[in-house]
């Protein structure tokens, strides 16, 4: 999960340094910004997947039901 939020946080700035550019009338700079915000959304779903995931597995580590959580595949829970 470190490793996604230094991707994360690279997007971010990649984005920021395209903004700039982009305001300045670079209009190659804008459509990176587009295509890196798209990407950034992908990471940002994998953050809130592993986050929930790991969230679930602190509860259930929690309530004395380890065995439980190490073993669980919450990767493929339905949208609610």
């Amino acid at each position: 999960m470190k490793d996604l939020i230094v991707e994360i946080s690279t997007m971010i700035n990649i984005i920021l340094i395209d903004l700039e550019k982009s305001s300045r009338g670079f209009e190659v700079a804008a459509q990176r910004v587009r295509v890196n915000t798209i990407k950034l959304d992908k990471l940002n779903k994998k953050f809130r997947e592993q986050s929930v995931k790991a969230n679930v597995i602190l509860e259930l580590r929690n309530c004395g039901v380890s065995d439980i959580a190490e073993s669980a595949d919450f990767t493929h829970r339905s949208n609610r």
